[in-house]
């Protein structure tokens, strides 16, 4: 949902937090989405799409009158991750939720290393290890190392 010219949003304290009925916690995903987290969610229409949480919104009404008081706010990354915009979701489509912290060095190394050096990490196990954040790899993934 786009926003209202008349809209507003909570973007600080508890009332900023927005309980998520359906994300799983397990391992390191969080049930309250907070100002600056990390989201993925599943919009109406079966797309996947992935953002960050501005805040919790605090309007009464949107086109024809739907609900939209306690949903949260976010800026939305295309599908081609080329923009982003502000898109309002209901929190029972979000998947995933977790502090942005955990991804800004995965990102950084996926749009920034070489596509062969990712694939040698990701062969020792994944890309969400500690391994793209030290540029240190296992001896025998480095060049020229055993197989």
């Amino acid at each position: 949902m786009s926003k209202r010219e008349d809209a507003r949003y909570t973007t600080k304290g508890k009332r900023a937090t927005v309980r998520l009925p359906n994300v799983q916690s397990v391992g390191s995903g969080k049930w309250n989405a907070s100002p600056g987290d990390f989201v993925t969610f599943q919009i109406p229409d079966g797309e996947r799409r992935h953002g960050r949480v501005i805040g919790r919104v605090d309007a009464s009404g949107w086109d024809g009158g739907h609900a939209v008081s306690g949903w949260i706010a976010v800026v939305m990354l295309s599908v081609d991750l080329s923009f982003a915009h502000e898109f309002w979701i209901d929190p029972a489509w979000v998947t995933y939720c977790a502090a942005v912290a955990k991804h800004v060095e995965f990102f950084r190394a996926f749009f920034t290393k070489d596509p062969a050096e990712l694939l040698r990490i990701a062969e020792y196990g994944s890309l969400g290890t500690q391994e793209y954040k030290t540029n240190e790899m296992p001896a025998h993934l480095a060049p020229g190392g055993e197989s």
